[in-house]
């Protein structure tokens, strides 16, 4: 089993060998053969992977000699291999049953049949689950495949004949690049390309040859060598992309629209669908770093990479426009933004989309703006599509949320209006559907709002409301009117967009939700202390109304929270008491701030003190938090409860006796200037 492991490890090195060396023939002949060797090398690899599964132990030769150090095995030792287990259980069952037959030997017959049935009930559930090793952990011992092997992608279909044994044609085979080939040979054009263009981190006191196992061949390439190498490449993996695009229309269209239809989990379908998504992180990959380079983080390589980006860019313009095109860089990225927009429809996964996404960001960099309207309606697009896995259920899972949560963050970024109203559509459409609906739905509008990614969208909206108001420019008095008021504006749709967030919590109460309200909602208001307040200063002798409108608003937010520290206090979380200290410092330095407004403007009788009394999330009276043997230990936090204060802007009379037991009531203040 061994020999024949290496045997086969052998002929994976040869085809890479024989594809190295006949890879820039012109023959038709002979590219038919390389293509042939592809399709071995595939073959090969379903087999190792089978084969390097279930011997985890097993070291390969060799198949470099260019390093000073040997190639190891990444996975070696921790595979799911279960062969001990298998061979102590069986050696056991062996031990028993000739124990058996010397106790009872009229039973001999009867025994031995009982343990075949065994073994074969064992060997049944041993097979059942395919495992395959992951050939990366191995990759230190296959021989390595140059660039110029990827001018196969260019190649269309060529016909090879066979011969018969007096050296005659017997029939003539058509071959091109299958699903399973094209996977290959991206799969390694990715890894290339990561290697030569990604930055890497330098470590100390790391071999530096360790990073170079499988790619010593590539690192005698500088990485604006690749560069321009892979431009050569980008007819083609436009074309392979256009192809995946049509193949996946093409499925779409014959399932009457349905996306999970049939044959859309066949092989070849899913080959061409990991054919799809890898094109695109090859692209990711090759225009992050050179537009890294042209932004001018690396100025001594700047000037030479500008015509590697004009010239790729120009591949992808040429299919939006037809003649002659600008070599302006700004307008041939829109176009390219314009190109890879229309293979939205086609994006199978929301990683795929993520990666979409990404792309279309980097060329946006190109023209310095911070919004991007296109970003921000396909990334919306992604939000309102359900993404269901191979089995036709939802996607679920931390890789799938952690996806997600970009998703949501470039929508709320590059949102067409402004992130704010991105936010109040959510929570005003999207969040209501949801609780509407039943435990294992979903919203209606936003598909990918469920119960269990409440928290990655709730997380990523207070953090972008937060982003928002750092944003609002520091209040200056030589600004004229309109900009004054505008900044009072953003700050009351902010202060309203805040306690939408803060209100969910009666609904969705758990520890990772709380804990964000607790966190974002005590940074939300250290920027309103910091940005907020001066504008107040300033705006309330001539907008008083304004000004007594966004305090009366911000009060059930700051209400709110304290009910979450009473929470948090009964609940004895220690993660979530963590955050109760430095809120509460900061409600009760807004209470002082605004005394101080108050009495900059000579009314500081017009806010007066109570007590707030103890209440849960859910907005129900605690009637005790304190236990007899505890009094004493207590007293200290009692005196906070009752420092702790909240303020509200009051016209009548009976509003003040209604919230005179909730907190810091202000009087009226537009008769008391």
């Amino acid at each position: 089993m061994r020999s024949l492991r290496t045997l086969k490890l052998h002929c994976f090195c040869f085809c890479s060998q024989t594809i190295n060396a006949f890879s820039v023939a012109t023959d038709p002949e002979l590219k038919a053969k390389v293509i042939g060797r592809v399709q071995c090398i595939t073959k090969l690899e379903d087999m190792l992977e089978k084969c390097l599964a279930v011997t985890p132990g097993y070291k390969p030769p060799a198949a470099s000699f260019e390093l000073s150090i040997s190639p190891e095995v990444k996975g070696h030792g921790t595979g799911p291999s279960t062969s001990g287990k298998t061979k102590a259980e069986g050696s056991k069952k062996r031990k028993r049953a000739s124990q058996e037959k010397e106790n009872n030997p009229t039973n001999d017959t009867t025994l031995s049949s009982q343990r075949d049935e065994e073994e074969d009930v064992d060997t049944t559930k041993e097979t059942s689950p395919e495992v395959r090793a992951n050939l990366k952990d191995y990759k230190g011992f296959f021989r390595e495949l140059d660039l110029d092997v990827f001018l196969i992608l260019s190649s269309g279909l060529f016909s090879k004949s066979i011969m018969d044994s007096e050296l005659h044609t017997k029939e003539v085979q058509l071959l091109q690049l299958q699903p399973s080939q094209l996977e290959f040979l991206l799969r390694d054009l990715l890894d290339k390309t990561k290697h030569s263009l990604t930055t890497r981190k330098k470590t100390f006191l790391h071999a530096k040859s360790k990073t170079s196992v499988g790619f010593s061949r590539l690192d005698q390439l500088s990485a604006h060598q690749v560069a321009k190498k892979l431009v050569k490449f980008l007819p083609s993996l436009c074309q392979h992309l256009e192809a995946t695009n049509d193949f996946i229309q093409t499925l779409t269209s014959r399932n009457d629209g349905v996306v999970d239809g049939p044959g859309s989990t066949s092989a070849d379908a899913l080959k061409t669908k990991s054919c799809f998504q890898i094109i695109l992180e090859i692209l990711l990959c090759f225009f992050l770093s050179v537009i890294f380079v042209i932004l001018g983080r690396d100025g001594l390589h700047a000037k030479s990479s500008l015509p590697v980006l004009e010239e790729s860019l120009g591949v992808f313009a040429a299919k939006i426009t037809e003649g002659t095109q600008s070599t302006n860089v700004i307008d041939l990225s829109k176009k390219c933004c314009q190109y890879f927009e229309k293979y939205k429809d086609s994006v199978p996964t929301l990683d795929c989309g993520l990666v979409l996404l990404k792309l279309m960001v980097a060329l946006t960099n190109l023209n310095s703006q911070e919004r991007s309207e296109p970003i921000g309606s396909l990334a919306e697009t992604f939000l309102k599509r359900e993404w269901l896995d191979e089995n036709g259920d939802r996607c679920k899972g931390a890789k799938y949320n952690e996806s997600l949560q970009r998703v949501i963050r470039l929508h709320l970024c590059h949102a067409k209006d402004d992130t704010l109203k991105a936010i109040e559509t959510i929570c005003s459409t999207g969040v209501p559907e949801l609780v509407n609906a039943g435990s294992n739905s979903c919203s209606t509008t936003y598909p990918t709002l469920t119960q269990p990614t409440f928290s990655s969208y709730y997380r990523i909206m207070f953090e972008e409301l937060v982003a928002f108001q750092k944003k609002i420019p520091m209040f200056s008095s030589r600004e004229e009117a309109d900009a004054q008021s505008q900044k009072l504006i953003d700050w009351n749709v902010s202060v309203r967009v805040m306690y939408m967030l803060i209100s969910m919590i009666k609904a969705y109460d758990g520890r990772a939700n709380v804990t964000t309200a607790l966190k974002h909602g005590r940074a939300s208001l250290e920027v309103f202390m910091r940005n907020g307040m001066p504008a107040l200063d300033w705006m309330f002798k001539t907008q008083k109304e304004d000004v007594q409108s966004l305090l009366k608003n911000l009060q059930p937010s700051t209400r709110a929270l304290q009910y979450m520290c009473n929470h948090t206090k009964v609940a004895q979380d220690i993660s979530l008491n963590n955050h109760v200290p430095a809120l509460k410092r900061i409600l009760e330095q807004f209470v002082y701030r605004v005394k101080a407004m108050l009495a900059l403007h000579g009314c500081h009788q017009a806010m007066w003190v109570g007590n707030l009394k103890n209440k849960d999330i859910k907005g129900d009276e605690i009637p005790s938090q304190v236990c007899p043997d505890e009094e004493e230990d207590s007293e200290s936090d009692e005196e906070e409860e009752e420092e702790q204060r909240e303020e509200k802007m009051s016209e009548d009379e009976s509003d003040d006796e209604e919230d005179s037991e909730n907190g810091v009531i202000f009087t009226e203040l537009l008769g008391s200037n």
